[in-house]
């Protein structure tokens, strides 16, 4: 220390031992830095306090935080923290946190007999360092421009001091904690619910406990709300209006590998919130599937879904159940109802274009697999389902297809007899109606009674249709209409 024609200078250097920094400042975040790291300090004395600065290298220490602030105890992350005056005020203060390029935080604060309380605070990340601007209103405000941020990881954190930590002798006491009002983030690659969006901007605004967002991007557009827990919904309800959705495939999300994750135990409570989603266009695996509508909400250990409904130019899709989140492995099962005007309009959004012509059908049954809603598997579906058809073509086979519809299709059927019926099955057979039942076990479709009716033949099939191997096995009784080969 020295005094100096601008007062008193102090300059001090040494080494930090974060376990005994946990105790003395009991704050957010400072249970997930642990060891020992160097540090220098510079002040000097002013008339409206003491401006300093405090540097480190981090170097030992480790930061356990997800991207972009997180770190090994080998690597370095400098670190700068700076306190300055405010235009000669005693009164208030302003505490701002550099970690590198990684991000900054800077602090306004006012100083009340002694003791500085946070009134507003700014969290910058990325590119938003270049352009920070300054917190709008009272609360936490967070600016992020980053190349990719996993939103599972933050939301799995606990921002709250250590439980058993206190003050040791002489520390501040810990203010009331800051609530956060705003967030504004970009991002090129976002993971939540285990699935990447991509080039997302989300701008969210604190109402009461309650949030308002905008969702711009790629793969969703539109706004949402969040509604915090309340008698008659304890998780807390979003609710989405979506001009467009399109869910990412899970094996996107961490560079093309599923990323695992343990079931719950059957004691841990269903934490899923009630949800309400309504999307104008729904996608999936690049293909547009129609509108979409989900209302769903938790019931004991299960996720009840009251309503999924699916619309689209050639039909619709209505189902409900439950998404069984408790016990030793997840489970969804739902009783659907098919209702398609047109079949081949409707295989269309599904990515089988010009399978079959017309063909107004009807399908009921229950299914069930493991995993959530979005995890569907063939591999584990079980239940059955009963088919009602009207009239309608085959055009052709696909391979492609590799379903049940893909095997009812005569025109792969050789010359089996003497006559010739190449002028009936060529451009595919043409029925009047189809029906029958299967059983689902294991992704294997199982049936012994599916008739198919048409002027040209009868077919009787029975047998099977493995779905996750695109196999079949299957034996096809045909009783042709020798009229159709002879002019009247």
């Amino acid at each position: 220390g020295a005094a100096g024609d601008g007062g008193l200078h102090v300059n001090a250097n040494g080494s930090a031992d974060f376990a005994l920094l946990r105790a003395f400042y009991p704050v957010a975040f400072v249970d997930r830095v642990t060891g020992v790291s160097d540090w220098r300090f510079d002040g000097m004395a002013q008339t409206d306090g003491m401006a300093w600065s405090a540097t480190s290298s981090m170097q030992g220490a480790a930061i356990d935080l997800p991207a972009p602030f997180g770190k090994s105890a080998a690597g370095a992350l400098p670190v700068r923290i700076e306190r300055r005056g405010d235009s000669g005020r005693t009164d208030r203060d302003t505490l701002s946190v550099a970690l590198g390029s990684a991000g900054t935080v800077v602090m306004h604060r006012k100083i009340t007999a002694g003791q500085p309380v946070i009134e507003r605070a700014l969290v910058l990340a990325g590119n938003a360092v270049e352009k920070p601007g300054d917190a709008d209103r009272p609360g936490i405000w967070i600016r992020a421009d980053l190349p990719s941020i996993d939103i599972d990881d933050w939301l799995a954190i606990d921002a709250s001091p250590p439980s058993g930590a206190s003050p040791a002798a002489g520390a501040s006491p810990p203010q009331a904690q800051l609530k956060l009002a705003g967030v504004d983030l970009t991002a090129t690659r976002l993971t939540a619910l285990r699935r990447r969006f991509r080039d997302l901007n989300v701008s969210a605004r604190r109402d009461g406990d309650n949030w308002q967002l905008t969702l711009q991007g790629r793969d969703v557009d539109g706004t949402a709300a969040w509604y915090a827990a309340a008698p008659n919904t304890p998780n807390g309800r979003a609710v989405a209006r979506l001009a467009r959705f399109a869910l990412p495939r899970e094996q996107d999300v961490a560079g093309g590998a599923d990323k695992v994750e343990p079931s719950p135990p059957a004691s841990v409570a269903n934490r899923w919130p009630e949800l309400d989603i309504d999307a104008e266009r729904f996608l999936s695996k690049g293909r547009e599937l129609g509108h979409l509508r989900m209302q769903a909400q938790p019931n004991g250990s299960d996720w009840r879904i009251d309503k999924l409904e699916l619309r689209n130019d050639g039909g619709s899709i209505t189902a409900s159940g439950a998404w069984h989140v408790g016990g030793a492995a997840e489970r969804t099962e739902l009783t659907a109802r098919f209702d398609i005007r047109d079949a081949g309009t409707f295989l269309a959004h599904f990515g089988y274009p010009e399978e079959i012509r017309a063909a107004p059908t009807q399908v009921e049954g229950t299914f069930a697999w493991t995993g959530a809603p979005s995890d569907f598997d063939y591999r584990t579906l079980n239940g059955s389902l009963r088919l009602k058809s009207g009239a309608g073509q085959f055009v052709k086979i696909d391979p492609g297809i590799g379903k049940l519809i893909g095997v009812l299709s005569l025109q792969a059927l050789p010359r089996r007899i003497t006559l010739d019926f190449r002028d009936v099955f060529s451009e595919g057979f043409a029925f009047d109606e189809a029906n029958g039942t299967v059983d689902i076990v294991n992704g294997v479709l199982r049936t012994d009674a599916f008739h198919i009716n048409g002027k040209a033949a009868r077919d009787d099939l029975r047998g099977s249709a493995d779905l996750a191997h695109a196999t079949q096995q299957l034996d096809v009784r045909v009783q042709p209409s020798l009229a159709t080969s002879f002019s009247a």
